[in-house]
């Protein structure tokens, strides 16, 4: 059980195959997309990152993103947009490569991994031991979620900083260096050095601040620091409590961003069901960790769709049996600390208490990233103590195997949005989020019959899901069945009546009714309903107001909105943008040109900014952000276009016939595009 010095070539060799095993089965990942389950929100529509400057880092440490402070985890987000923009996609669709996202989580999975294994000898003292209880922790199917979906970086790097601020906590405590949790007596070592533990404690800050379901972290190294190098509880206790502060003061941040959430009612189960809600989650763990088959992003086990299963209230029998028949065996000491390590680490998502999460799943394969941990320890140690080791590891052996192999197929579910939703869908036909989402897929695609019929399917499963009526009423708009998506908007209104964006689309549509009157009272009941830092919907009534001449009132609204968020290009885009819309260029320009600047890869803004300098008659400026333009996208209509008009207007008519006969290859040659290119064509000759 001991390494020496002479093995410790072997400890080395056996990290280098761990670090080639993570690789090989996550490498597939390196070819997926970016998904629209929240990785848009994160990464790719992620308004604060358009452009990315150092504002975008600070940003997150003033203020919190959708319902959570994670500053840490948005800041590496960041530095990957920065990666992204040196290495652009092969794919001119795409504004963000997503190989650099995929690589990212990746890598700090395999850097967790590795420090894992670090642990584990540490604490095990055995190499080829070690070694399997990070295999088991690297490649279990329950990985593939963490690893494959950009939105769950968070969580990856929760549990990389969690376990760095274990190993600093360790090397403060002291660990037993011949026979580490094997010993007999505990180890204290003289003296300790308190920059370790200063250390671990920063670490573990950092978990918090990547996600706050590193707040039951501190239960499982107390648990460690007891049970398994048999200290004192209460000195386990006393180092703790300030990382318990920490964690408490994180869990009641967390409820405040979250208050304005709104939880589907039958999920907030009754006080003294919740225990059976924990049992069933519990329970439902085990069987999948031992048959890690049917594994979807939403199981759609909810509260109250649990409570309706016969075995809800027996649920609790199956993780009680478990911990019994550990406490049978000999060495109890540590399969039950192991096993606590799963018990404590599922406590903050197990329904005890209720999360945002539970009105679409109380379980979640990403639930499992730390408790995992303790099953590899638990693994670990069964090889360093057992007498056939070899014979263990035979056994073992395929089993990993088999893990790997679940892991890579559960990983390509993750490939792309149809993937994902059709595959959830097959495993849990009642998953109204799965559906909403392959609805979305479908509308992107103007295939509006087969969203709307998803969209119907989430109605009939949450009749209270305001977005299915939302999205239901984009779709109408796009069919031009106007006066059918303002009903829809109406519905989802009278479910919240202060949801800034459903009230946005409702003014939007009856604008198009040419209803402005109530255009208008939709769009300033946005803005009374609106957060103190949004500030969308100022950006919609100025808008508004501009195309309906009422400029100082526009300017007004503009103004409001730089107020609440002063460094945002998004308000100078869409101000430019709608003032290059009423005929005011020269204040359009100023506006444009910042957006350039601040986003040299923003096709939107040179060709709007082209179109400025063109009615400007500056043809020079024009053509050579539409020459911008045609080099980020050389598919986009537009931007050819574009150029192709200021060419002509200088005079330089080959280029112009060049470009216009490059802009009539991407347009449908029936539609009203290519009849302007042909005229204009037409006036060259």
């Amino acid at each position: 059980m001991i390494v020496r010095r002479d093995s410790r070539l072997l400890a080395v060799v056996l990290g280098l195959f761990i670090a080639a095993a993570v690789y090989f089965v996550y490498r597939g990942t390196f070819e997926f997309k970016l998904l629209t389950w929240d990785d848009d929100q994160h990464v790719s529509d992620n308004q604060y990152f358009q452009p990315l400057t150092w504002r975008s880092f600070t940003h997150f440490w003033v203020y919190s993103y959708i319902y959570l402070y994670v500053p840490i985890s948005y800041n590496f987000y960041g530095l990957e947009v920065a990666v992204a923009n040196w290495f652009p996609s092969p794919d001119p669709s795409e504004r963000l490569n997503p190989a650099i996202f995929h690589i990212g989580n990746v890598f700090v999975h395999l850097a967790g991994t590795l420090l894992a294994y670090r642990l584990y000898l540490k604490l095990v003292k055995s190499a080829p031991a070690a070694c399997c209880g990070a295999l088991l922790y690297a490649l279990h199917p329950f990985q593939a979620e963490c690893v494959s979906w950009v939105g769950e970086a968070r969580g990856l790097l929760c549990t990389l900083f969690c376990f760095a601020s274990l190993w600093f906590y360790l090397k403060f405590a002291g660990v037993d260096p011949e026979r580490g949790i094997f010993a007999v007596q505990p180890f204290e070592p003289r003296p300790q050095c308190r920059r370790d533990y200063v250390l671990g404690s920063l670490c573990y800050a950092a978990a918090l601040l990547s996600k706050p379901s590193a707040a039951a972290w501190p239960l499982i190294v107390m648990t460690i620091d007891a049970s398994l190098l048999r200290r004192q509880w209460r000195t386990a206790l006393v180092r703790m409590v300030p990382w318990l502060i920490a964690a408490a003061a994180v869990t009641a941040l967390t409820k405040y961003y979250q208050k304005t959430a709104i939880m589907y009612g039958p999920a907030v189960m009754p006080l003294w069901q919740r225990p059976f809600v924990a049992g069933d989650a519990y329970a439902f763990y085990l069987v999948k960790f031992a048959w890690a088959f049917e594994m979807a992003f939403d199981y759609g086990r909810m509260p109250h769709i649990a409570a309706a299963s016969p075995w809800f209230y027996r649920a609790w029998l199956l993780p009680t049996l478990v911990a019994a028949v550990f406490a049978c065996l000999p060495r109890r000491r540590i399969w039950l600390a192991c096993y606590a390590v799963f018990l404590f680490a599922i406590a903050p998502v197990s329904g005890i208490v209720p999360f945002l999460y539970q009105s679409i799943s109380t379980v979640a394969d990403r639930y499992m990233a730390i408790p995992l941990f303790g099953f590899g320890l638990m693994s670990a140690a069964l090889l360093a103590v057992s007498r056939a080791r070899i014979a263990l590891l035979i056994t073992l052996a395929p089993l990993l195997g088999f893990w790997a192999h679940r892991t890579m197929e559960q990983c390509a579910t993750w490939r792309d949005d149809w993937t994902l939703y059709r595959h959830a869908i097959t495993v849990n036909p009642d998953s109204y989020m799965a559906n909403l989402n392959l609805g979305y897929r479908y509308r992107l695609d103007k295939q509006y019959g087969l969203a709307l019929s998803h969209y119907e399917r989430v109605t009939q499963l949450r009749p209270d899901y305001l977005w299915a009526y939302y999205n239901r009423g984009l779709s109408f708009v796009a069919l031009n069945r106007v006066d059918d998506a303002v009903a829809e908007y109406r519905k989802a209104l009278k479910i919240d009546p202060n949801v800034t964006e459903m009230l946005i689309a409702l003014g939007d549509a009856l604008a198009l009714q040419k209803d402005f009157e109530g255009a208008e009272e939709q769009y300033r009941r946005a803005v009374r309903a609106s957060f103190p830092t949004e500030h969308l919907p100022f950006v919609i009534l100025g808008e508004f107001l501009y195309r309906r001449g009422r400029v100082e009132e526009a300017d007004a609204a503009f103004l409001e909105a730089r107020d609440r968020q002063p460094y945002l290009a998004e308000i100078d885009r869409r101000q430019g943008r709608v003032l290059l819309e009423i005929g005011r260029f020269k204040d359009a320009a100023p506006m444009l040109e910042r957006v350039v600047a601040g986003d040299p890869r923003s096709l939107e803004a040179r060709i709007d900014l082209a179109n400025c300098y063109y009615s400007l008659s500056k043809f020079a400026l024009a053509a050579k952000q539409a020459a911008a333009a045609v080099r980020l996208d050389g598919a986009s209509f537009a931007a050819h276009h574009n150029l192709a008009l200021a060419a002509a207007a200088s005079g330089k008519t080959s280029d112009a016939r060049r470009e216009f006969e490059a802009a009539l290859r991407l347009v449908p040659p029936a539609g009203r595009d290519a009849e302007e290119v042909r005229k204009a064509l037409a006036a060259l000759r």
